[in-house]
């Protein structure tokens, strides 16, 4: 029989587009099944906080509908609770309409390796969300991700180091990509070289554009090493680009998220602090 904790949090969601209601109390929780009392496993916190920002609260419209606060909480209990064998829901009930969304995190053992498989209740071509009771070991037509955990980060496949990239990037002189593929990949052996990378690009290019996301580049790999202070000023000197170029202006998403994220990861150290 599957041992189970929930954890309950109660949020005030705010509608946009979604019936009639303005504002409406809406359940979300957390709930742990085959509970296994070994220690968590190592996690970079912002490489979740990158894929789970991206993957579960952009895609599924919850950047704005759940707070920092909120979302640092689940991101937290994520954190503590991934555990070989170890099984989270997410689950955020009257989601649209009376739809439940129901998110599902399973630790894999691939090929002797970790592995995260993301799993939800959105059926892909009908657009529906189907009760978790519903769902079957046929998981093809659902929104699902999967990724490496590898080194202590989560790693979509398309993300992974290729040699014939790297050196593409290299006879490019394209030290941003190159930069950037060693950020994100699973290979530790290469991070030393990505700050050296963005310097050179930022002393090299001339175009605004790419100074622009150079700098976006180094607030993600400062907050890849836990360094928010760095990050913050990286950033404020991206959001003073793209206020003083209206060239720019089609970048403010690129910088709203990158914003978020980094409150996000300040929230999860607070809350860890707290």
């Amino acid at each position: 029989m599957k041992k189970r904790i929930v954890i309950f949090f109660l949020v005030i969601i705010v509608f946009q587009g979604f019936g009639q209601v303005d504002a409406e109390k809406i359940p979300y929780f957390l709930e742990i099944v085959d509970i296994q009392h070994t220690k968590k496993l190592e996690l970079n916190e912002y490489s979740l906080v990158h894929n789970m920002y991206m993957f579960l609260f952009y895609q599924f419209e919850l950047t704005e509908r759940l707070s920092p606060d909120d979302k640092a909480f689940i991101l937290t209990q994520l954190l503590e609770n991934f555990k070989k064998g170890q099984q989270v829901n997410f689950v955020l009930n009257n989601y649209r309409d009376e739809d439940k969304l129901f998110v599902k995190f399973e630790i894999l053992d691939q090929d002797k390796k970790q592995a995260l498989l993301m799993r939800s209740n959105y059926q892909i071509k009908t657009k529906e969300f189907v009760s978790p009771g519903e769902l079957t070991g046929d998981w093809n037509n659902f929104f699902a991700i999967f990724f490496n955990w590898e080194q202590g980060r989560l790693v979509k496949e398309d993300h992974r180091y290729k040699k014939d990239l790297e050196q593409s990037y290299r006879d490019k002189k394209d030290w941003l990509s190159l930069a950037d593929l060693y950020l994100f990949d699973e290979k530790s052996d290469n991070d030393d070289k990505v700050k050296e990378l963005l310097q050179k690009n930022l002393d090299q290019k001339t175009e605004l554009e790419e100074k622009f996301l150079t700098r976006v580049t180094m607030c993600e790999s400062a907050l890849m090493n836990g360094n928010i202070d760095e990050a913050v000023r990286n950033l404020t000197v991206a959001t003073e680009m793209v206020k003083d170029n209206p060239s720019l202006s089609g970048y403010r998403k690129v910088l709203a998220v990158v914003s978020q994220e980094t409150e996000l990861l300040k929230a999860i150290t607070n809350q860890k602090v707290n």
